[in-house]
């Protein structure tokens, strides 16, 4: 895999000398595409923790911000080296793979797919938390 000029991974239609029998536009346009269905569910997902903060008190505010990146680089690898023997690693790496459409010869359909399916998800449970929040001064 490449990395294309605006730094997505170059996929099925954009190998090669960046055009097909249809022409440079189909994969410019799907690029694009591929660019925006991303970067809106990483939108919809930092939307969600910014939610999720604004919920907490001061306390779990401190034990989230603690707590889970020391969960991430600690906790994760000892449990998963030691006594998984990598299976969580696997795991996490097959489903990456999965939802970037590695598994499916590099399919961007299936990966602009994901990233809406990622948008909706998170922006619902954000409307959800949003709903309810009380007017903080």
């Amino acid at each position: 895999m490449r990395l294309g000029w605006h730094g997505a991974v170059l996929s099925y239609g954009q190998r090669g000398h960046g055009a097909n029998q249809y022409g440079v536009f189909p994969n410019v346009f799907v690029g694009f595409l591929l660019n925006v269905c991303l970067y809106t569910a990483a939108l919809a997902v930092g939307y969600f923790i910014t939610i999720g903060y604004y919920r907490m008190n001061k306390i779990a505010k401190i034990i989230v911000s603690i707590g889970v990146p020391g969960l991430y680089v600690f906790v994760f690898p000892i449990v998963d080296f030691l006594f998984l023997d990598g299976t969580l690693t696997s795991a996490l790496m097959n489903t990456v793979a999965f939802t970037y459409g590695g598994m499916i010869g590099g399919n961007p359909y299936f990966t602009i797919c994901s990233g809406l399916l990622a948008s909706a998800v998170f922006l619902g449970l954000t409307y959800l938390m949003v709903r309810r929040a009380p007017i903080k001064d």
